[in-house]
């Protein structure tokens, strides 16, 4: 039997290199090689229909033809037609029972006739999809490559939306599958496609979405992930193309330039314009949040789902946390999302600055005050409290900031005056917490702050914005920048000039009119309110100086250059407002002429010249939509790991490190070797010598005693 079984093995060898001979020679030369190809074929036919009948056996002559007639199947499209539809029929049927050698060797059969485009790809990947239900890990993780770099290629020149939405529309039905396996890694592909930019539509985004209210808790953390993590975080980054510069100063060398080379150079060329074209022609990127199709229902029923959800206690982090971000990215109104966060603010938790971030990104400026009120009494009262640790202070006025940047209107002034009190804490955190408090105010609303807070220049008369109130555009954002672009330099004045407007200590506020003409106030569109008569018809300055005769004498003038280069001097008291007849430069150049895309250059050319890293922090006045649960935190002080601690006692058990270091002798005498050298008058008042003296005999031989030295003679025993 033994002998039976080698010979079969060996002719099994054989014959699988006899084929591996074959399958050369039909590929070189296919019309010569016809019959022994329809030999084989006629073979494996019949081994078809007798495998048919045990599908659970192996055989690896099976396998050897199936591979042989995969390769060669192009070459002979005519006879081989129905040999794909044979393959997909038996693992279809059968992808349970089969061994799962032969089940792997049929799926690399048709992924090669795949690629040379002998089948079409809607029935392929859907079979493909369904074969994720196999328990073969090795198998899966071939049909997951496969599908991702087929549909990749499929859309690389052009979108197939045709075949696109076929696909979408089944993996929909596949997310609800009965196997968790074949669920996930349909969500895996489509997550995969995603990132890679090949579908980055609403219908992928809708379909994902659905996995979030999924049974399976990895295909929700799955879904979860997706929308949590941004698009700049894809595995495959985007290569920077190259340009046509950069490419002629690689292959222009100090060598003779010969006609390889400058093949070589006109391949590199082409091929970079070809880039470039083709990443002008890209789509825009836009977040996934931004492209579900009903935000507020998605988001109302997630917080749903949040509410009797069993599952563990970071799962539910993730989904309030996708929640947060609905709420911040499209403004939403889920008010029912507060109180239910509000029981997880306890400063014993676990996971306090994630809660704490998550709460502080859901609040915008469209959620009510009343709302965010409760969360900011309780931080008030349960975190700042000297109950507690410094940090956790720190942490909750973090955490009070962060929801105030968002809705100012969110805090009162009572409340405020609270929590600055601990401004002179010893505290470094807590500091900087307060601090930064008392800067968000001095913007916001300097009327709440105490009187020591406000600052020296603080806007008293500006009127915080209601709830609801939007600053709305009234021209193009720079526009005034064009105009003083065309602007000439302004004329420098003369010395003489300069010294007659400097002089003179008294300055009528009369004086004010001869130094503006009339063309200057129809040019600039200015209008001063010295003019300008209240309703009982008197004059805001007469009344004034009716007040205080010595007015003028003490007034405080501010400089300010007009258009042409002249100075005039203006009081505190009077300011300038823009002139209802007469539009201001933005609205005049706006309302004058269509701006071109020229002009649009300029204004973001002048704009780059006076961007700083202020404007950079900050976009568009809005503060940052994400909170990082290390910004809540603030200053903490790193606290040493077991390794460190025992480490550090080791070193300080050793007597010649101390405080953590070794001391080394750098240069000069130590203090014994300068005490030998001390004078005499000096060392006979030093306090050692004088102690010596004062010692009795008993002391001095104790002494002597414990330093081990002899008796001298003449000395009592």
């Amino acid at each position: 039997r033994v002998w039976r079984a080698a010979s079969v093995l060996s002719s099994w060898i054989e014959m699988a290199q006899d084929l591996v001979q074959l399958q050369n020679l039909c590929k070189r030369d296919s019309v010569s090689y016809k019959d022994e190809f329809l030999l084989q074929y006629r073979h494996f036919q019949s081994l078809l229909h007798i495998f048919q009948l045990k599908p659970a056996n192996d055989s690896a002559l099976f396998r050897s033809l199936v591979t042989f007639l995969s390769h060669v199947a192009a070459c002979y499209a005519k006879e081989m037609v129905d040999f794909p539809q044979q393959l997909m029929t038996l693992l279809e049927e059968n992808y349970s029972v089969l061994d799962p050698e032969l089940r792997l060797t049929l799926a690399k059969g048709l992924i090669l006739m795949r690629n040379k485009n002998f089948i079409q790809p809607t029935v392929l990947l859907c079979l493909f999809f369904k074969l994720f239900r196999c328990k073969d890990k090795e198998l899966r993780k071939l049909l997951y490559l496969h599908i991702v770099n087929d549909i990749k290629m499929i859309n690389q020149k052009h979108k197939n939306n045709k075949l696109n939405r076929q696909l979408q529309t089944f993996m929909y039905t596949m997310l609800n599958d009965d196997s968790e396996v074949a669920a996930k890694q349909s969500l895996d592909v489509m997550i995969e496609l995603y990132r890679k930019h090949v579908w980055n539509d609403s219908k992928t985004v809708n379909v994902i979405s659905t996995a979030c209210f999924s049974k399976c808790v990895k295909l929700k953390t799955a879904a979860f992930r997706f929308f949590l993590t941004s698009t700049d975080d894809a595995e495959e980054e985007e290569e920077v193309v190259p340009t046509v510069a950069e490419v002629t100063a690689i292959y222009s060398t100090r060598a003779a330039q010969t006609r390889k080379r400058k093949r070589k150079l006109e391949k590199a060329l082409k091929k970079c314009k070809k880039d470039q074209l083709k990443e002008k022609e890209t789509t825009p990127n836009f977040p996934a949040m931004e492209l579900i199709n009903d935000p507020q229902g998605f988001t109302k029923k997630l917080l749903g789902t949040l509410r009797h959800s069993s599952e563990r206690f970071e799962v539910k982090l993730m989904c309030a946390n996708l929640v947060s971000r609905m709420i911040s990215c499209h403004k939403l109104l889920v008010l029912n999302f507060y109180p239910f966060m509000q029981k997880y603010i306890q400063p014993h938790h676990q996971h306090l600055t994630i809660i704490l971030a998550i709460v502080a990104q859901s609040s915008h400026d469209l959620v009510p005050p009343d709302a965010l009120m409760p969360i900011i009494n309780t931080l008030a009262n349960t975190f700042v409290s000297e109950h507690y640790a410094e940090e956790i202070i720190a942490i909750g006025l973090n955490t009070i900031r962060e929801i105030c940047a968002r809705q100012p209107l969110a805090m009162d002034a009572e409340t405020l005056h609270s929590l600055l009190r601990l401004k002179k804490s010893h505290h470094k955190g807590i500091t900087a917490a307060c601090r930064s408090i008392i800067g968000l105010y001095r913007e916001a609303n300097p009327h709440l702050l105490p009187k020591a807070d406000r600052g020296k220049f603080a806007d008293m008369s500006m009127v915080p914005r209601e709830y609801g109130e939007e600053i709305l555009a009234t021209g193009v954002e720079g526009a005034e920048l064009l105009e003083s672009s065309d602007e000439e330099e302004p004329e420098e004045q003369d010395e003489d000039e300069e010294e007659d407007e400097e002089e003179g200590d008294e300055h009528q506020v009369d004086e004010l009119e001869p130094l503006v003409s009339e063309e200057e106030k129809k040019f600039t569109g200015l209008v001063i309110i010295e003019d300008v008569e209240e309703e009982d018809g008197t004059d805001e300055f007469a009344e004034e100086e009716e007040d205080d005769s010595n007015v003028d004498e003490r007034a405080d003038y501010k400089q300010s250059s007009t258009k042409l280069g002249r100075k005039r001097y203006l009081p505190d008291s009077a300011t300038v407002i823009p002139s209802a007849s007469q539009p201001t430069k933005r609205q005049k150049i706006d309302t004058q002429r269509i701006l071109t895309d020229e002009d649009f250059a300029k204004i973001r050319r002048k704009q780059g010249d006076y961007e700083d890293e202020e404007r950079l922090l900050v976009e568009d006045g809005d503060v940052q939509a994400i909170v990082d649960p290390t910004d809540i935190a603030g200053y903490q002080r790193k606290r040493m790991t077991k390794e460190e601690r025992r480490e550090y006692i080791d070193q300080m058990k050793d007597p010649k490190q101390k405080f953590g270091f070794r001391q080394k002798k750098t240069g000069g005498k130590s203090n014994k070797e300068k005490l030998k050298n001390t004078p005499f008058m000096l060392a006979k008042q030093s306090a050692n010598v004088r102690a010596k003296n004062k010692m009795s005999i008993k002391q001095k031989m104790a002494k002597r005693k414990r330093r081990g030295k002899p008796r001298r003679n003449g000395q009592p025993r």
